[in-house]
């Protein structure tokens, strides 16, 4: 890779989950920012999906109802760059990478032109904000190869890594674990090491990647035991190299970073049922959820999400018993660690395949699935359920006490992207009375 760094004077500090958080400047969120109520706290209902018999709060999105004066103080809106423009750019920030300060890790390239390639150099990454400003890392060019574009980001302390490939299809793909820490990028893996090529068979789902500590997990496409025939496993690497790239364990593609120095997984065993396990680099992994979606293999686990103390995980049922028609039946659920605690949340929509946890708060909503796109912030520790907003097509609220970030309809007539409102928490959760 040759990639030229850009002296802008940025410390990578400014964009890791646990960088410090701004004070709101703005007026709270009031009117048109929040949904109108749409339900009332249940008093004694049952619950409804896979795990109805252990969990001990039942919600239904319905039990939402919009943000309280107060609770959420504006910081700032980003608004995508014009994709007409002659410099226009296609990518933006990740989501996931939402730091406490409000602030966000991302990537853009060139905006494609019409009969051109769809991905072209350079790639460009960088942070968004805590202004809604974008300032540039690191600037990226491979001359003679093709352009790469970044598809996933983890942050951990100075560290951040991100997958890079140029693969723009449904079907196969290939991948680059690219690190970078005080203004040094290097490859820590690539699929070429996999010995079986650099081009890999699409298996299940893009290609993610968690870091632990200085451990970079990510899921990948791998040969499987018969000839002709390729699973999907969670592999892992020290990004600081030294050794081979290590399986850590078959049947995975679903992960994710606790912020504690441990990753998260969903694993599928033999009789098609999950689990959800934790391990921290050098240790052997734990069992946190024996049956994230029940004991029947009709449901399936569509995202994860954890921090220290809580892991959260969304259920689909992928079709409809009586029709054999995809279902709008899902749950979120949400365990709190250390009691054992289960809330369930049913949702009308195909789930989500995106959820977060933060200090006693959860967040999700339905991606670009049917049915509900309501975006939802849930006090985990009152069993207060907030609807935030609604976004059709790209419902994807993000949680980093006291960061809180969701998209919003684009109000630029310049831009088809969407646009993304950025707030902070003004309490803790379990203070719902304060």
């Amino acid at each position: 890779m040759a990639g030229a760094l850009l002296a802008l004077g940025l410390a990578l500090a400014g964009c890791t989950n646990g960088r410090t958080a701004t004070p709101p400047t703005e007026s709270p969120l009031s009117g048109g920012d929040v949904a109108e109520p749409i339900g009332s706290p249940p008093t004694g209902r049952a619950c409804s999906g896979p795990l109805a018999e252990e969990a001990s709060v039942c919600l239904t999105t319905g039990d939402a109802g919009a943000v309280p004066e107060g609770l959420l103080q504006a910081a700032y809106t980003l608004v995508p760059s014009p994709t007409a423009a002659p410099d226009a750019t296609q990518g933006g920030p990740n989501l996931s990478t939402l730091g406490a300060d409000g602030s966000l890790f991302g990537s853009w390239s060139p905006f494609p032109q019409p009969g051109g390639p769809l991905l072209t150099d350079p790639l460009s990454i960088g942070l968004y904000g805590p202004d809604g400003e974008r300032s540039t890392l690191i600037e990226e060019s491979n001359p003679g190869l093709p352009a790469r574009q970044a598809i996933s980001f983890s942050v951990a302390g100075d560290l951040a890594a991100w997958v890079e490939t140029t693969s723009t299809s449904l079907y196969e793909t290939d991948w680059w674990i690219v690190a970078y820490e005080d203004g040094r990028e290097w490859i820590a893996a690539e699929s070429a090491e996999l010995g079986v090529g650099s081009v890999l068979p699409l298996v299940q789902g893009d290609i993610n990647v968690s870091l632990a500590g200085r451990t970079a997990f990510w899921n990948s496409p791998v040969p499987g035991h018969a000839q002709d025939q390729w699973a999907t496993a969670l592999l892992s690497r020290d990004v600081d190299g030294g050794g081979p790239i290590e399986t850590t364990a078959d049947n995975v593609w679903l992960h994710t970073s606790d912020g504690a120095g441990s990753v998260l997984f969903v694993q599928m065993s033999a009789d098609l049922t999950e689990r959800i396990l934790s391990l921290r680099p050098g240790s052997e992994p734990q069992v946190v959820v024996e049956r994230p979606g029940g004991a029947s293999a009709d449901f399936a686990v569509t995202a994860l999400g954890a921090d220290a103390d809580t892991v959260a995980w969304s259920v689909w049922q992928g079709a409809d018993p009586d029709s054999y028609l995809q279902s709008d039946r899902s749950w979120v659920y949400v365990q709190e660690v250390a009691t054992g605690r289960l809330t369930e949340i049913e949702l009308n929509s195909t789930g989500t395949d995106a959820a977060f946890v933060s200090a006693g708060w959860a967040a999700w909503g339905n991606g670009s699935g049917t049915g509900d796109a309501g975006e939802y912030l849930l006090d985990i520790r009152d069993s207060v359920l907030y609807r935030i907003a609604e976004h059709e097509g790209y419902s994807n609220p993000v949680v980093n006490y006291p960061a809180v970030a969701w998209a919003v309809p684009n109000t630029s007539p310049e831009s088809t992207l969407v646009s993304l409102k950025v707030a902070f928490l003004t309490r803790e959760a379990g203070a719902t009375s304060g």
